[in-house]
C-alpha cells in the first residue's frame, strides 16, 4: 500500500509538461515503464476501446520493460520518459484531435517500443562492426528496425503478450504499418528529410489561408503519416525541451552512454564515432549545436502547428540554450586565460 500511494504521487503530474519520471522509476522500484504504461493506457481508455486483456497489458509492459538494458540513455527510463512527453502531446497540447483514436492508440505504443532492445549504440557503431543486427537490416536505419522487429516477433509466437491480439484483421494491418512508419523514422539521419516534409506542409497551409493548430482538425488528415511521425521524433528528442534540472540529467547520461560507445570503438579498433570520444568531446559546445540546429527548429516547426506547444516547450528550449550557451562562453574564456598564462610564461 505504501509502495502504491508513491507511485500515485509520482503520476500526480503525468499531465504536466515538465513531469519528472526520475521520481517515478524510484517510487516504483524500477518499473516506471511498466507502471506509467498501464496508467496512460487506462487513462484514454483504449483497453475498453480495443477489448485489452488486462492479463495480456500486465505481460506485454513486463516483456516491453524487460527488452530494455540498463543503458545509461537508450533504457525504460528514456521509454517511460517519451511516452509521457507523448501523452502531453497529444492531450495537453491537442494533437490527438486530428488523430483517430487508432492513431493515438499507436503513438503510445510506439512511444514505448520506439527503443526496445536497443544496446546503448549507435547505427554507425553496427554499421562499422559488421554485426549482426547490421546484417539482419542491410545498414538501413539499423537500431530502428531492430526495435521493430523485436516486439513483433515475440507477439507472433506469444499469444500471453500479444497485446494486438484482439484487434480485428484491418486494425492489426494498420496499427502496424503506422508503428513501422512512426519508428523508422526516429532514425537521426532521416531529421532534416522529415523536418523539410511536415515544414512544406505547414507553409502550404499558410499560403492557402487555412487556420493552423488542433481547432482545424481536418487540415491535416491528408498528412496524418507524416504528422504522426514528426511527433514521435520530437518526443524522441525533448530532453533539451524539459525544464532545465531535466535537460541537464538527460545529457549526463547521453554523454554517458556516448563515451562507453567511444571507449569500445578504441578497443576494437573501430574509428570513434563523433560526440563519443571523451577525450575530446566538449559536451557543451555539442549541445549547443544539437539545441540550435536540431531541437530548436523542431519545437519551433512543431509549436506552428500546436500553438500550446509555443507557449510551453519553446520558452524552456529557448531557456536551456542560452544556458549551455552560456557554458560554453565560460569554458571558452577559461581557456584561453590558461592558454594565455602559459604562452606569457615562456
Amino acid at each position: 500500500a505504501e509502495e502504491t500511494e508513491r507511485m500515485l504521487r509520482a503520476l500526480a503530474g503525468v499531465d504536466e509538461w515538465g513531469w519528472d519520471v526520475f521520481a517515478l522509476k524510484e517510487a516504483s522500484g524500477g518499473r516506471e515503464l511498466q507502471v506509467l504504461g498501464w496508467h496512460v493506457l487506462r487513462l484514454w481508455r483504449l483497453d475498453a476501446a480495443f477489448a485489452l486483456p488486462h492479463s495480456v497489458m500486465r505481460a506485454w509492459l513486463a516483456f516491453v520493460a524487460e527488452t530494455y538494458t540498463d543503458s545509461d540513455y537508450h533504457c525504460q527510463t528514456h521509454a517511460a520518459d517519451v511516452l509521457q512527453t507523448m501523452h502531453w502531446v497529444l492531450r495537453s497540447a491537442g494533437a490527438a484531435s486530428f488523430l483517430s483514436e487508432l492513431e493515438v492508440f499507436a503513438l503510445l505504443l510506439g512511444a514505448m517500443v520506439h527503443d526496445a532492445g536497443h544496446d546503448g549504440r549507435t547505427n554507425g557503431f553496427h554499421k562499422e562492426l559488421l554485426s549482426g543486427r547490421a546484417l539482419a537490416f542491410n545498414d538501413q536505419s539499423i537500431q530502428e528496425n531492430f526495435h521493430v522487429w523485436t516486439v513483433f516477433r515475440r507477439m507472433a509466437g506469444d499469444a500471453e503478450t500479444n497485446l494486438l491480439g484482439s484487434l480485428s484483421r484491418a486494425q492489426f494491418v494498420e496499427l502496424r504499418r503506422l508503428l513501422v512508419v512512426t519508428i523508422l523514422a526516429t532514425d537521426m539521419t532521416k531529421h532534416f528529410g522529415l523536418t523539410k516534409d511536415v515544414r512544406a506542409l505547414v507553409e502550404a497551409r499558410a499560403a492557402a489561408g487555412g487556420p493552423s493548430g488542433p481547432a482545424a482538425a481536418e487540415g491535416w488528415h491528408d498528412a496524418t503519416d507524416q504528422i504522426m511521425c514528426y511527433l514521435l521524433h520530437a518526443c524522441d528528442i525533448s530532453s533539451q525541451a524539459k525544464p532545465h534540472a531535466l535537460a541537464l540529467a538527460w545529457t549526463d547520461r547521453c554523454f554517458a552512454e556516448f563515451f562507453r560507445q567511444g571507449d569500445r570503438e578504441k578497443e576494437l579498433g573501430l574509428p570513434v564515432s563523433a560526440q563519443c570520444d571523451r577525450e575530446t568531446t566538449v559536451i557543451s559546445s555539442t549541445q549547443v549545436g544539437f539545441i540550435t540546429f536540431v531541437v530548436k527548429p523542431t519545437y519551433d516547426l512543431l509549436g506552428a502547428i500546436l500553438p500550446r506547444v509555443a507557449e510551453v516547450c519553446v520558452p524552456e528550449v529557448n531557456a536551456n540554450l542560452a544556458s549551455v550557451s552560456l557554458s560554453l562562453s565560460l569554458s571558452l574564456a577559461y581557456s584561453w586565460k590558461i592558454y594565455k598564462g602559459a604562452a606569457n610564461s615562456i
